[in-house]
């Protein structure tokens, strides 16, 4: 059974292409060509609605196990449209499928970036090799769980922190000292009144190039 990476991916680009996009999405949800356990939804049907349905298997096959959800309306982001939605998918995000339909229907404005969470095998991922800086300051993920633990913890209230952010909360619990050495304190401190409370904290991987 897979481990299910949640990535929240978004698209800019002049308003022609991000419509044509975007329609691209909907129209797949009326696709019911190859039999799947997805539904409407499924990554492939957006690859079969862009020409691309050679690519679902075979030597050169996409990864497109997963699903395509919460597509936002087209909103604007300084002179450029941009689109928003969340995917699930087996294992990692999937991003190379994006990568290729954006070449094969002439999108050339497009960029895109994500930022992908899959917690079992600790992936923490921004992609972002245009710099559109839309995921800025998500440097570092953190899981907290203090259970009914009467012991301090550090006020981790949010998932995502920057550099100076997690070293504000934790040197303010720890004492100061390198970012390091306050995220080993953190990763293994202990509640010795609730053994199920605990604290991790991964740095996010920033990629320049498509992993899958």
């Amino acid at each position: 059974m897979a481990n299910w990476c949640n990535s929240q991916y978004v698209f800019e680009g002049n308003h022609e292409d991000i419509e044509k996009l975007k329609n691209l999405i909907f129209e797949a949800r009326k696709i019911v060509k190859i039999k799947q356990d997805f539904g409407p939804n499924w990554l492939g049907n957006v690859l079969v609605a862009a020409g691309l349905e050679d690519r679902i298997e075979g030597k050169d096959s996409l990864e497109c196990r997963g699903w395509i959800e919460d597509v936002s309306p087209i909103g604007s982001f300084g002179a450029k449209s941009l689109i928003e939605f969340q995917t699930l998918t087996a294992w990692n995000p999937m991003g190379r499928m994006w990568e290729e339909i954006i070449e094969k229907l002439n999108l050339n404005s497009i960029r895109f970036t994500f930022f992908a969470e899959e917690s079992g095998n600790e992936l923490f991922q921004i992609y972002d090799p245009d710099n559109l800086q839309l995921f800025a300051g998500c440097d570092f993920y953190v899981d907290c769980f203090t259970g009914n633990s009467d012991k301090p913890f550090p006020e981790l209230s949010h998932v995502d922190y920057s550099y100076k952010e997690l070293y504000d909360v934790l040197s303010s619990f720890f004492g100061e000292k390198d970012l390091d050495k306050l995220i080993e304190e953190a990763n293994s401190f202990e509640a010795e009144d609730d053994p199920d409370a605990y604290i991790r904290i991964m740095e996010v991987e920033k990629l320049q190039e498509l992993e899958d």
